[in-house]
């Protein structure tokens, strides 16, 4: 019997795993990793350069600067000095580097380009940041196309125009999303040449006039992957099959790509058992509280929640989460300088929300 520590994930992977894609083909987990390298600034290697190669990014001088991230974990430095000195990884092309943050369009895009060897190319899509400009396009998504949507067709329609024969897209969280939103939307004949399109405990595409699964040979092409805590992944979803990983940390810690559980025996990602009975309650009761809100409420209660936070001073979601008391203080000081009508139609949904946010983390 395997006696295999299934405690490893993409870090151990980019440390241990050696053999080039010539030697041993595109698997899942590389698709992992090249979604967690696009949580990265690029753009201090590309300001004056069109391409690098990925051996480049351990690089001392601009490890600071690189490592430098909203949402930085300590196994950043680990991850990316393993994946410059990978033969599998180090002389993979990056290219293509796009990122932006618009306040007032209540958006926050990055994309980047992974050139495998001259036939393949990766196509990756960042998902939030840690931003609240972030986090306020993500709660959008059920509003119609953010921003962020509409530039990944964009961007996936121009980066498709070079002529390479097999295209591969994804993304973690709402990269997934951008991932499945920009592939089934952009150009037919660009379709044709995707191989995959995976997805990490990103949100769905939502099921309306605009879009349903009536292309069978492209809905083949989406691949999903969830922990058995998954939370994100669930919303708006409608494939028919999802894989379930099994993943290290309570809840919303295994949203992280780090905590997902990898075997390097098989090269593959442990499977976990089923979705745990908290995060298919916590996804019913998340719909409930989409169903009973009409989409101008809806979008009402998110601009005042984000505008007290914005008028509060808070531009990064770590803060509301290491300083929750101090965070509702600052927001209720100023709920009170919201004009009357206002507050009390915010009142009117706080009454309807909360039992229902707290039933569901009961």
């Amino acid at each position: 019997m395997s006696t295999e520590n299934h405690n490893q994930n993409i870090t151990n992977y980019v440390q241990m795993f050696y053999k080039t894609f010539k030697e041993s083909p595109a698997n899942p987990i590389d698709f992992a990793v090249f979604s967690k390298l696009a949580y990265f600034d690029f753009g201090i290697f590309l300001t004056n350069r069109k391409i690098i190669k990925l051996s480049e990014i351990g690089k001392l001088q601009y490890a600071k600067l690189f490592l430098d991230r909203p949402s930085y974990n300590p196994q950043d430095k680990i991850f990316i000095e393993n994946v410059s000195k990978n033969p599998r990884f180090k002389n993979i092309l990056v290219k293509k580097f796009t990122q932006s943050r618009d306040k007032a369009l209540e958006e926050q895009f990055s994309a980047v380009t992974f050139q495998i060897n001259f036939r393949t190319l990766v196509i990756v899509f960042r998902g939030t940041d840690g931003t609240t400009i972030g986090w306020k396009e993500d709660f959008n998504m059920p509003l119609g196309p953010t921003p962020g949507q509409l530039k990944a067709v964009d961007y996936l329609n121009k980066i498709a125009h070079f002529n390479f024969k097999k295209l591969y897209v994804c993304g973690h969280s709402k990269g997934g999303n951008l991932a499945y939103f920009g592939s089934y939307n952009c150009k037919p004949k660009y379709q044709k040449r995707l191989v995959n399109v995976f997805s990490f405990d990103g949100p769905g595409l939502q099921i309306n006039e605009n879009f349903n699964f009536l292309n069978k040979d492209l809905e083949s092409k989406f691949i999903k992957y969830v922990p058995e805590n998954s939370l994100f992944g669930l919303l708006f979803e409608n494939q028919k099959k999802i894989n379930i990983i099994d993943a290290d940390g309570q809840f919303f810690y295994q949203h992280d790509l780090y905590n997902r559980k990898v075997s390097l025996l098989n090269i593959e990602f442990v499977q976990g058992k089923k979705l745990s009975d908290k995060s298919v309650a916590l996804y019913k009761k998340i719909n409930e509280h989409l169903c009973v809100l009409d989409l101008d409420s809806y979008k009402f209660f998110i601009d005042t929640t984000f505008q007290l936070l914005d008028s509060s001073k808070i531009y990064y979601t770590h803060e509301i989460f290491d300083n929750k008391i101090a965070t509702i203080k600052l927001m209720r000081e100023q709920y009170k300088n919201l004009n009357t009508d206002i507050k009390n139609r915010y009142k009117i949904i706080l009454k309807v929300i909360i039992p229902i946010a707290r039933k569901a983390m009961k």
